[in-house]
Parts: structure tokens; C-alpha cells; sequence
């Protein structure tokens, strides 16, 4: 990624996120684990102590959804559920059952490495590196997509939109709204293709029925954020669910530029 401060998802679910990171809490984590951290690491953190992102490595195998923080709670780089068990000198800060994305000091206690390795009762099945440093690995990041995700250019309401994709499709896209992040959602056709529409501009916490402790500590809130930063934030992303019929997919978005919306993909705005 070229700016890393902006690989977070957007919306924040706060409980995922560590409290506001504080001098003393790097002093404490580092004497912990018996290593410095990475300078890189250290100001990520700064601009978010850990939570989920919206990016992965090229070709990864398995899911990459988030970095810990540095603090107390669940899910940090001091308290998870890998450290008790994987090796000395691998510092895990993201992982699911049998793999972990590490920090490597085996080689260097002063500069470690960046590795995905497989596990199974402690043991290292395998192992690959995937940067000599952590700013190294930043710069590997890439925007995943689970669904093709496409762009409408506008500057009227999202509701406009709206109005002229239902319209095409004769099916009515309807508001829902989904841990305070307002959407648009429908079904289409015999094969119920699913139909999203988001705009840019959110929410910049998602809404959770019990906030951490540590939200008191914020005094943004109610503050808005743009979900991708590198697109306007009139603009409306379209994701349209149907992956046993790309071609139709296509052939609505056509349907829908036919009708006068201007329409990209997302990655047009992310390269």
C-alpha cells in the first residue's frame, strides 16, 4: 500500500481495536515479548492500535483479515492464542487455527523478518517469507475483494441511484441498515442474484451493543469516515453476488450504464 494508514476497515469495530497507544504500553509489551518492535509497527499503531483491514497479501492461501495492536485486551500482539505455543522468537500478529503471520527475531533480534507459517501442536509444518521487514510487508498489501466491487460516479443522493437500478431491474432495492452502516439491499431474478449498494461515506465506528472500556477515550465517535479513502465520497459502490453467472453480473452493469450511470470497477480508483 502506498499510504498504510489507510489499509483499516471502515467502518471500526472498536472491540477489535486495542485502547490509544501510549509510550508506556509499548514499554511494557516489548519488555513481554523480550524484543523491540519494529519502528513501522510502532507507528501504525499510532494511527490504530490494531483491528481488521481491508487489504491481504497477493496469492495468499489463507485469510488475512487483521494485525493486533499493542495492549490488554483479547487479540493483541502480547495476548492471543498463538503465543503460548508457537516457537521462541516468532511474535504472532494475525493467525486462524493451524497459521500465523509473525514477526521473525530468530535470525535478527533487531530487525525481524515478516513469515506465514503452519502449525500443528506447536510445530512449524512449514514456513515462507514474505518480507525482510515490516515496512517491507506494508508495502505488499493489496486492496482483496471478495466480490467484484464496482464504482457509480455520481453526485446526487445515494437514494438516486437507487432509483434507476431498481428501475432496470423492476425490483425494488430496499434501505437496511447493519451495525449502523447504512446500505441498500435487493434480490433479482430466478437465481436471487444479491444486490448491494453502499456509499462511500460512513459511519466511522461501527454501532456494537457493548463498546469497550477504552471508547471512552475517544472523542470522535460520532465522526464520519470515507470506507476508501482513494474514491469520492459522493460516489456509491455496487456489489452485485452471483458467481455462478459472471456474464449476467456484466450484463447488468451494462444494463445499468445503458441507463445512464457512469460505472468502474474499484480497482480503476485503487491503481
Amino acid at each position: 500500500m502506498k499510504d498504510v494508514n489507510s489499509i483499516w476497515e471502515r467502518p471500526i469495530t472498536l472491540s477489535d481495536v486495542q485502547p490509544l497507544l501510549t509510550p508506556g504500553m509499548v514499554q511494557s509489551a516489548e519488555k513481554q515479548l523480550g524484543y523491540r518492535l519494529p519502528a513501522a509497527y510502532i507507528e501504525l499503531m499510532k494511527k490504530q492500535n490494531g483491528g481488521n483491514i481491508r487489504c491481504g497479501l497477493r496469492d495468499e492461501d489463507y485469510n488475512h483479515t487483521r494485525i493486533f495492536g499493542i495492549g490488554p485486551n483479547e487479540n493483541s500482539i502480547t495476548n492471543n492464542e498463538f503465543l503460548p505455543s508457537i516457537p521462541h522468537g516468532l511474535i504472532p500478529f494475525d493467525g486462524l487455527a493451524h497459521w500465523c503471520l509473525c514477526l521473525d527475531y530468530r535470525k535478527d533480534p533487531d530487525t525481524p523478518s515478516v513469515v506465514h507459517i503452519e502449525l500443528e501442536s506447536g510445530i512449524i509444518k512449514s514456513e515462507e517469507t514474505i518480507a525482510p521487514t515490516f515496512s517491507e510487508y506494508l508495502e505488499q498489501l493489496i486492496i482483496v475483494e471478495e466480490v467484484e466491487i464496482f464504482v457509480v460516479e455520481t453526485t446526487t443522493p445515494i437514494g438516486e441511484v437507487v432509483r434507476i437500478i431498481s428501475t432496470v431491474l423492476g425490483t425494488p432495492i430496499r434501505p437496511h441498515f447493519s451495525a449502523g452502516d447504512l446500505h441498500y439491499f435487493g434480490f433479482h431474478g430466478e437465481n436471487d442474484v444479491r444486490i448491494y449498494l453502499h456509499g462511500n461515506k460512513v459511519p466511522k465506528y461501527h454501532q456494537e451493543e457493548f463498546l469497550p472500556e477504552h471508547a471512552a477515550e475517544r472523542d470522535d465517535l460520532n465522526a464520519s469516515i470515507l470506507r476508501h479513502p482513494e474514491v469520492d465520497e459522493n460516489y456509491v459502490f455496487l456489489e452485485i453476488e452471483n458467481e455462478e453467472y459472471e456474464g449476467q453480473r456484466q450484463e447488468m452493469v451494462q444494463n445499468f450504464r445503458d441507463a445512464g450511470l457512469i460505472i468502474n470497477s474499484l480497482n480503476h480508483y485503487l491503481s
